[in-house]
């Protein structure tokens, strides 16, 4: 017969007998894995337990790495921004840690991993170390990214994927065509050498804006986005933002769209806008002269002559004939402005394509930038044939005599038409008097405009020509 006390202690050598066997039963199961690396760690990432699958995925024996810490796996990036110490921390937060990045076998092989840390409790709940799963999943994540580049080369817009520091990760065939540049000159150059100079500060701004607080949105809503190409020249954007959360923090997808397309049937359909307000309000005065300025005058004039024979004197007769006759003369030239008013010649609705030709010829090999604002229906024909000059005079000017490689012209119509044709030519140097010059100036004058000739902001030529609308 047994005491209570001897019961007890069998009843302990038995519980512990039965732990022994299932830790025994767990560590022969966790033996027999090895398509992982399952690594017991203690409260400061160093290794406890080495089994046989971490020694088969790693490379390294339990002796090389017993007592070591865990950073030993990570590839020197990471050990010197001390992600094993985040990843413990996580851990011990959250109750469960993952992870997909470069790891690195024995010898420095690198291999992309799955990791799994979780904190090891005892039975007060207190952490005393942690258990860490490493699987290699490179097959896996060259299938993930090979489908990625996939679907950023068939993209049909300029994409690149850019990292905090503002340096271009990735890019497609689009932006190798729409920037001008090799692949292998995109990667690694900042970004904001894909637009002009004047936009960079603004543009840094935005950026770190986006990284504080990224989520998908169309860039610089409002304001007018402009690119850079190798060349020089500048053309519209339109650029769309979405963030990337990946294992090296948040990048930034950027899709960039040439709208210069666009732009101009949009202008070209508000200038078709502008010049049917234009010939509305015409044919609105027409008919207003027509239906009450002309019908009275001619009243008048008929009145006055059924006046004439009821004159005593012949001297009073003729003057009332002379009247008549100014009246009818007035009748006609009413006539004449309602006709001029409704036939308006259909020319100025095509003088951006005259234009446009011209400048296509007269620049062939210059990298040109052609901007146009506002309704060029406005115009009217002599300053329509007043602008063709200009563009034409300016950029002779710059392709036979200041040997420029670079050309920007604008046709602002507005309360003016305002003319600006800047070249980075050899400029001026004081020589602003040439025969063609003085047409320009004469022919700026001749419609009360003025023609500024000087200094292009990076060297080179500006030409102004401005001068009111009729």
């Amino acid at each position: 017969m047994t005491t209570p006390s001897a019961e007890r202690y069998l009843s302990a050598a038995l519980l512990n007998k039965s732990t022994r066997e299932r830790l025994c039963d767990v560590d022969a199961m966790v033996d027999a894995i090895t398509d992982y690396a399952i690594i017991q760690l203690d409260l400061d990432g160093n290794v406890l337990r080495w089994c046989p699958g971490a020694e088969a995925l790693l490379g390294y024996s339990a002796a090389e790495v017993l007592d070591r810490p865990v950073s030993l796996f990570h590839i020197e990036e990471d050990r010197a921004g001390g992600l094993a110490e985040r990843e413990l921390a996580a851990a011990r937060e959250s109750g469960r840690y993952e992870f997909e990045g470069w790891r690195v076998r024995e010898g420095g092989r690198r291999f992309w991993a799955g990791v799994v840390l979780t904190p090891i409790q005892d039975e007060t709940s207190a952490i005393t170390g942690f258990t860490k799963v490493i699987r290699d999943v490179t097959a896996e994540h060259r299938r993930t990214e090979s489908m990625f580049h996939g679907l950023l080369e068939a993209a049909p817009d300029a994409v690149v994927i850019v990292g905090s520091d503002g340096r271009i990760m990735l890019a497609n065939a689009q932006t190798d065509e729409m920037f001008g540049y090799e692949r292998e000159d995109l990667i690694g150059m900042e970004v904001e050498a894909l637009i002009p100079p004047r936009l960079r500060q603004a543009h840094e701004h935005h950026r770190a804006t986006f990284f504080a607080s990224p989520k998908v949105r169309r860039m610089g809503v409002g304001l007018e986005l402009f690119g850079l190409r190798r060349d020089g020249t500048e053309f519209p954007l339109e650029v769309s933002l979405s963030p990337l959360r990946t294992e090296r923090g948040v990048l930034v997808s950027a899709a960039m769209r040439d709208i210069t397309e666009q732009l101009a049937i949009q202008s070209d359909l508000a200038d078709a806008y502008a010049e049917a307000e234009v010939f509305a309000e015409r044919d609105r005065i027409g008919s207003e002269l027509q239906d009450h300025a002309i019908q009275r005058v001619f009243a008048v004039g008929l009145a006055l002559q059924a006046t004439i024979p009821r004159a005593r004197s012949a001297e009073v007769q003729q003057r009332l004939m002379r009247a008549v006759d100014d009246l009818h003369g007035v009748v006609q030239d009413f006539r004449a402005a309602i006709f001029g008013l409704r036939t308006r010649s259909a020319d100025v609705a095509r003088v951006r394509r005259r234009l446009d030709e011209m400048i296509g010829e007269l620049s062939e090999g210059m990298a040109t930038t052609v901007q146009y604002k506002g309704p060029l229906s406005a115009l009217g024909e002599e300053l329509a044939e007043h602008a063709e000059a200009v563009v034409s005079e300016a950029i002779s000017n710059a392709a036979r005599h200041a040997g420029a490689t670079k050309l920007t012209v604008s046709v602002d119509v507005g309360d003016m038409l305002c003319i600006e044709v800047v070249d980075d030519g050899k400029g001026m140097h004081g020589n602003a008097t040439g025969g063609g010059l003085v047409d320009l100036r004469q022919r700026a004058e001749a419609v009360g405009g003025t023609l500024t000739v000087g200094d292009g902001p990076g060297g080179g030529t500006r030409v102004r020509w401005a001068a009111p609308l009729p």
